[in-house]
């Protein structure tokens, strides 16, 4: 029980912990239940809260600060204004937006951690729903959550995953392996 308790502490510190990951590049991937998949590419700084997502279509979302935040349309320039949750494509990299604390407003809370190969598997109840269930993954490597994943009993319902990251003070090679660059990401 202490054990199983101090995983699931240390899980939900790590994932917290996205302030010293810094700039991020990534695609965004998100897959809904009847196989439709959403595709972006992201570039995040979580130290100062900052984004710029580009879909498929070219529309780009920016945010230079948690105050600042727009939507540029790259066809007409149309500039809109957005609520302060970090949009769906970057909410893994600022996962106070996720709705997995209890909160009130949140449907997920955190039921236990499990310690994997590749990080740590937290494990989600559904707040008002029992036959609901999801995870998160978080990955040492990257230092970030890189899937969320939501289930009605064994039914994928919907997955938001990280991949192809690079975090630009790290230099990624074509055998896999990461080399840490010098100076500050």
């Amino acid at each position: 029980m202490v054990d199983a308790l101090r995983t699931t502490l240390d899980a939900i510190s790590h994932v917290l912990d996205v302030y010293n990951v810094g700039r991020i590049e990534a695609t965004s991937r998100r897959v809904r239940s009847d196989g439709r998949t959403s595709e972006w590419h992201v570039s995040t700084h979580t130290r100062d809260r900052s984004w710029v997502i580009t879909d498929s279509n070219g529309v780009t979302e920016t945010s230079i600060d948690d105050k600042e935040r727009s939507r540029q349309i790259a066809t007409d320039g149309t500039r809109h204004t957005q609520s302060s949750i970090a949009p769906i494509a970057v909410r893994l990299c600022f996962p106070l937006d996720l709705p997995i604390w209890g909160r009130m407003d949140d449907d997920w809370a955190i039921d236990h951690a499990d310690s994997t190969n590749f990080g740590y598997t937290i494990a989600l109840l559904h707040t008002r729903e029992p036959g609901k269930s999801a995870h998160v993954e978080y990955s040492t490597e990257y230092g970030l959550a890189t899937k969320f994943a939501q289930y009605q009993g064994k039914t994928l319902i919907a997955e938001l995953a990280l991949v192809d990251i690079l975090r630009p003070g790290r230099r990624a090679f074509s055998d896999g392996s990461v080399m840490l660059a010098t100076g500050s990401s």
